[in-house]
């Protein structure tokens, strides 16, 4: 709009002439619906997608962590949020300014609404029915202040969750660490810190042969003690099939999934390893 001087609806022809295909998919060929205005979230995430492949800095992010899968990018519709932008496209996109405030990616400023999420990268979260619950995001500027950001409320839900394997199933504690497993050949999803499990999660699990716990190795020992509240929240639910992993320290600092694979050269045999030594110890948290 602003390159060619154009309004939104000129914009959108232009753009079909160059035939960009996913633009039209963008825009919601009916009115919003109002559950959850799921129509709304998902014309959000689309946009978010869009400016993810166009934005140099923001794939360079995903690099740099050892994120390089497009096929799990796409999948998982990873997106990035630019400084602005959203309000106007969702108002373009023929959403009313209440359902817009009302659902939270826009908020209302002091000067006129704004964009919630700004320069991150966004991930969203659906439940096993696929409906998104949340969205949730990460700064990708070192100086940030908020790292982590997500749409107001808990959240009660696993990054990943609809595709909890009856097998066996990895649960970790952050998006990157989930990430890392995806892109390595896991099954896995992901809680939001050490103390994300809730029981109503947990027995989303209930019908897995094996559940593995692979929580942060951190010096506080926040990292164990979140394996003992997710242990005593399982053994509530007389769910026994619960593993332990014991993630390898690493110079002495802080180690999680993604540092293992990302900076320490970490296979899926090698993490294998850490698995089936898991296994060998599955009574030590019962006895």
């Amino acid at each position: 709009m602003k390159i060619e001087n154009v309004d939104f609806k000129r914009a959108i022809e232009i753009l079909d002439l160059r035939e960009y295909k996913p633009v039209k998919r963008i825009i919601p060929r009916k009115p919003p619906s109002a559950d959850k205005n799921q129509s709304l979230l998902l014309c959000a995430i689309d946009y978010w997608k869009f400016h993810l492949h166009y934005h140099q800095e923001a794939m360079h992010y995903l690099y740099s962590r050892g994120i390089k899968d497009h096929t799990l990018i796409r999948k998982l519709n990873i997106g990035y949020a630019p400084a602005k932008g959203l309000h106007e496209h969702l108002i373009g996109s023929g959403f009313s300014e209440e359902i817009i405030l009302k659902e939270g990616p826009v908020k209302q400023g002091k000067y006129g609404p704004y964009d919630f999420f700004r320069n991150r990268i966004i991930f969203p979260v659906t439940n096993l029915q696929e409906k998104i619950t949340t969205i949730t995001s990460r700064s990708i500027d070192p100086a940030g202040r908020i790292k982590h950001l997500h749409l107001p409320g808990d959240i009660e839900t696993f990054y990943n969750e609809n595709e909890i394997d009856s097998a066996y199933t990895i649960i970790c504690e952050g998006i990157f660490d989930c990430l890392s497993l995806l892109q390595a050949g896991f099954n896995a999803v992901a809680v939001y810190g050490t103390g994300g499990l809730k029981p109503h999660m947990a027995l989303k699990l209930k019908k897995t042969e094996a559940i593995y716990l692979a929580f942060d190795k951190e010096a506080n020992q926040a990292g164990q003690k979140g394996i003992d509240r997710a242990m005593e929240i399982f053994r509530s639910l007389k769910i026994t099939n619960v593993y332990p992993i014991m993630l390898p320290y690493m110079d002495g600092k802080k180690i999680d999934i993604n540092d293992l694979f990302c900076k320490h050269g970490f296979t899926k045999e090698d993490f294998s390893s850490l698995m089936e030594d898991a296994l060998a110890r599955k009574n030590r948290h019962y006895n």
